[in-house]
């Protein structure tokens, strides 16, 4: 597939998971399928069995709530990723358009939704043209329009991810059978595409694609789209700024890309943004979660500490965190009465808005467990709707007006609360709050008197008396806003509960793999006078809860607030038994299985080799022989070769006489298997190995600052083999050599190099690392403000002797 691009953010994180896990061996990027079982699916789903000669295969097919056979429908044939594989029918509903079907279950469209069932081959090759997956799913596709109304000519073909790979292929191999294509995060193998057919046919293609995509490029998408131009067809490319693989969850939620699917043309395709603001579907459908999947608590795994200091630089970009929704919403009705010459007059002014632009925040943590945050707003616009006096028999009624406070300079709110962790959640408990408005610096626009009924008073009275009385009556105005601050918390406090944690997961997976789906949630949390620690649990959803121990949650070591100190700079701590109690669920998920092919890099592609494979396993050359009526090349071989974890792996730092900026890790996988299987035949081989190697991790350092990080491979590995399962006789030593040669090389070709350290933006400000280690089990990063004089100690120090 050729290699994908550096990834650029958080490339310390990255490099060190790279460090420190087996890469080919942790984590399949595939699930295996749940035992089937009683489903409550969402309205309009239900799942079919197709039967062919090799025997039933389940299939999902949506129908909307208004199905008629009196019309011929649409069709969209969904491909879906390679999380997906099974054969239980279920998970093809769980992400992607099922997701958006489940929450929008009127779309006027047929869906089908076929499972790939090839678990152990490439994912790349798994949805291509002329596959048995794809084959298949052409022909459930068939099975469906002989069953309910379609319309053939408005059959639309959308895939993600490996899906998104199908689409592709089977547009370049039969175009005339779609009326559009949408692929998502797709692509072409190292293989190509045939693009001329579906350039001269016209249908209109859009590539969908995360421009932060860490396991398929968006360039790919790029070049794809760029070759079917060049030869004349009809394609269009979205790259969603800032989202990442699951791009989906952005676009399945724009009603104008759900439409695209029964309506496809280059001129319906709409622009996608991903914002703070920007709807994003379920990471997963919900029936699906409820069902079929059981939540694990990894607890106390990582650790955070804000200090004040790196709280100021924070402030900075706290306007980019804080939604835009806390600073909007609606005021209690303000209802007053006050005497006149003429009698008692009652006004009511109600429907009042308020919508605050955020200028600068403060946030720092005070002494008693409290904390502090200043927002200064310019301005803050409140909107009344109506105002509505009545005096005796007499009434007025105006339309909408405003109040703009802060029209001079920002005003300021401050709150000061106390963070605390309670088993529903983090909750922020305001304890004061302060706003005032200084008599210059607001203003009241002129209301328009929509009604009146009044022989005592004028219009231009009506309006006098309305804004002189809102000046008169500042305070109650100012209590008003103060009485949205818990609403504003609320909101603040959302944002801080269990969130999906994908770049978290993609930092602990090494490989551009799938990941587990991890989600982190605060746990405790401690205020002080310099700053405030946080420690976070870690969620994982799992299939198979019942592999798992009873007391797995509290294995490890677990982390507590003391663990980050006291310090002003900002800390971040994760335990190194994270990554092996989430290598125990991949396994016990059935995750933990690669096909050499998918990793990207061609010298593991040599495992898979016939004349590699001849050499391991004595006999392999007359039992896979391809079958007369079957034709193997050398990029689809009639075998899959693929590499297992069978036992989670381990990672420590052991004693040892550090040297400058220097630490020497040990990585030990206790068990594992190279796996060998005939797809026409039940001949299979299998080799259990275990493996150990020590890596040296080195900081670079440039003007006193760090710079880089250098990652070593100090030795070959150390391989043992454990046993063996073949028909004849298996090589061992052969064994050993060649897995050693080809990791050996991989390691000193990729990862045996300098990485940049990154430097954390907020605004104008920067935190700068100036601090790495591993000690023991825990590894710490320590940031300082770019401008703030750097430790005297080297990054191999302990944590508890580094200065502040």
């Amino acid at each position: 597939m050729g290699k994908l691009r550096e990834i650029r953010e958080l490339q310390l994180l990255r490099t060190v998971a790279v460090a420190i896990a087996f890469v080919c061996l942790s984590f399949s990027q595939c699930f295996a399928s749940p035992p089937a079982e009683s489903v409550e699916l969402p309205p309009g789903f239900s799942i079919k069995v197709f039967h062919d000669e090799s025997g039933d295969h389940r299939y999902g097919v949506y129908l909307p709530n208004d199905y008629s056979p009196d019309k011929a429908w649409p069709v969209v044939l969904f491909l879906h990723g390679a999380g997906e594989k099974g054969t239980d029918g279920y998970q093809p509903l769980s992400v992607g358009l099922g997701v958006a079907l489940e929450e929008h279950p009127n779309l006027p469209f047929i869906a089908v939704f076929p499972q790939c069932e090839s678990e152990r081959s490439r994912h790349l090759t798994a949805w291509l043209a002329n596959s048995p997956d794809a084959d298949r799913a052409l022909k459930i596709l068939k099975e469906v329009e002989s069953e309910y109304s379609i319309d053939p000519s408005r059959r639309t073909l959308c895939g993600w991810s490996m899906g998104g790979y199908g689409a592709w292929s089977l547009a370049a191999d039969s175009p005339e059978l779609w009326q559009g294509v949408m692929a998502l995060s797709g692509g072409e193998t190292e293989n190509g595409l045939d693009l001329k057919s579906l350039a001269n046919s016209k249908i209109p293609v859009w590539a969908i694609h995360g421009s932060n995509d860490e396991l398929i490029s968006s360039d790919f998408s790029a070049e794809l789209v760029r070759k079917l131009s060049e030869a004349g067809g009809s394609a269009e490319l979205s790259v969603v700024e800032n989202a990442g693989h699951d791009v989906w969850r952005i676009a399945f939620a724009n009603p104008d890309v759900l439409n695209w699917l029964t309506d496809p043309s280059i001129e319906n395709v709409v622009k996608l943004e991903s914002t703070a603001e920007t709807a994003k579907l379920p990471i997963m459908a919900n029936f699906y979660e409820q069902s079929l999947m059981t939540q694990v608590t990894l607890a106390d795994k990582l650790a955070l500490r804000l200090g004040n200091e790196a709280l100021a630089s924070i402030s900075d970009g706290i306007s980019e965190f804080l939604p835009r929704s806390a600073l909007r919403g609606e005021l209690p009705d303000i209802e007053r009465e006050f005497k006149s010459s003429s009698g008692t007059v009652h006004v009511l002014f109600s429907d009042i808005a308020f919508d605050g632009n955020l200028e600068k925040c403060e946030l720092h943590a005070i002494s008693g467990g409290r904390f502090r945050a200043d927002f200064d707003l310019s301005p803050l616009l409140l909107t009344i709707k109506e105002a509505q006096l009545r005096f005796s028999d007499e009434s007025a009624t105006t339309g909408e007006f405003h109040v703009n406070l802060g029209h001079q300079h920002p005003v300021r709110l401050s709150v000061e609360f106390q963070p605390t962790v309670t088993p529903s959640g983090l909750k922020l408990l305001p304890l004061r709050q302060e706003f005032q408005i200084a008599d210059h610096n607001w203003h009241i626009s002129k209301p328009v008197v929509t009604h009146l009924d009044s022989e005592t008073f004028s219009e231009a009275n009506i309006i006098t008396g309305l804004v002189g009385g809102l000046y008169l009556r500042k305070n109650e105005l100012e209590e008003a806003v103060l009485g949205v601050v818990p609403t504003m918390l609320e909101v603040v406090q959302g944002e801080l509960q269990t969130r999906n944690a994908p770049r978290l997961a993609r930092l602990l997976w090494p490989l551009p793999a799938l990941v587990p789906i991890l989600s982190v949630s605060p746990s405790q949390v401690r205020t002080d006078s310099r700053g405030v620690s946080i420690v976070f649990d870690m969620e994982v959803l799992t299939h198979r809860s019942s592999k798992i121990p009873t007391d797995f949650s509290t294995q490890g070591n677990q982390l507590t607030v003391n663990d980050v100190g006291k310090k002003s700079h900002l800390d971040f701590l994760i335990t190194l038994d994270a990554l092996k109690a989430l290598a125990q669920l991949a396994i016990a998920d059935g995750l933990a299985y690669i096909n050499v092919l998918d990793i990207q890099d061609a010298r593991f592609a040599e495992l898979a080799d016939r004349q590699t494979l001849q050499k391991i396993f004595s006999g392999f050359e007359a039992v896979s022989r391809p079958s007369p009526t079957a034709l193997e090349n050398e990029s689809s071989p009639a075998w899959d070769v693929g590499l297992r974890l069978i036992e989670p792996f381990s990672v420590h730092s052991p004693e040892q006489d550090r040297e400058q900026d220097s630490t020497i890790i040990t990585l030990t996988i206790p068990r594992a298997s190279f796996e060998v299987a005939l797809r026409d035949s039940k001949t299979a081989g299998t080799i259990e190995f275990s493996m150990q190697q020590q890596l040296r991790l080195s900081t670079i350092r440039s003007e006193n600052r760090l710079e880089s990080l250098q990652v070593e491979w100090i030795a070959n590995p150390a391989i043992e083999v454990l046993d063996s399962t073949w028909n004849g006789s298996v090589d061992e030593q052969q064994f050993r050599t060649i897995l050693a040669d080809v990791w050996t090389d991989w390691t000193s070709r990729k990862l045996d190099n300098t990485r940049p350290l990154p430097t954390l933006q907020f605004g104008s400000s920067q935190l700068q690392l100036e601090l790495f280690s591993i000690q023991e089990n825990e590894v710490r990063l320590q940031f300082l403000n770019a401008t703030s004089s750097p430790p005297v100690q080297a990054s191999s120090s302990s944590p508890s002797d580094a200065q502040p």
